[in-house]
């Protein structure tokens, strides 16, 4: 099946946003066709700019500014893979539960077949605390791969497990996915 984007990746307001920028160039040096989806709190952490130069697309942030309608349904359904990197408590908890509040997570949310994969990134207490990892394991359940979070310097300065996976990390495991896609 051949369709017009190989990944969607969504991007939330974390402090380490910046490293998705990293993670499209990568996917795109390996001839990936990406889109990205900001969380209206990703873009007060990283603009569009950089992201449309890396792949020659608009980048998407909401549900009513695009000529495509509904979006999230048609990213979905043209892309083979979603990759949510760094993804925050709130984002992990959305898509666990199913509340809808954003572009990103209504995408997520169209996602059932193909290859879903999603990097945690947040200060230790919060990733270890019951509600994220009551909606980790939800999120497994449903078949998500997840990536991460590893131990590392925090955005509080603290040392712990939080840190977003190493993009090159997050790189190999979405292209294992795309492979595993190809060979279903």
């Amino acid at each position: 099946m051949r369709t017009d984007t190989d990944i969607v990746v969504g991007v939330t307001g974390s402090a380490a946003a910046f490293k998705a920028v990293s993670l499209v160039s990568r996917l795109t040096k390996e001839g990936k066709r990406v889109e990205v989806v900001l969380t209206p709190a990703a873009l007060k952490f990283v603009g569009c700019a950089s992201f449309e130069g890396l792949t020659g697309r608009p980048v998407l942030s909401d549900f009513f500014t695009h000529q495509e309608q509904p979006i999230h349904v048609r990213l979905a359904g043209r892309a083979r893979c979603l990759l949510i990197a760094p993804a925050t408590a709130a984002t992990v908890c959305k898509i666990a539960y199913g509340i809808a509040d954003n572009l990103l997570v209504a995408t997520a949310l169209c996602f059932h077949t193909k290859p879903r994969l999603i990097a945690p990134a947040m200060e230790e207490q919060m990733f270890s605390g019951g509600p994220v990892q009551r909606a980790i394991r939800l999120l497994e359940s449903d078949g998500w791969r997840i990536i991460g979070p590893v131990e590392g310097r925090l955005a509080s300065g603290k040392i712990g497990k939080g840190r977003l996976a190493e993009p090159d990390m997050i790189v190999k495991e979405v292209l294992s996915s795309l492979e595993g896609e190809a060979e279903a």
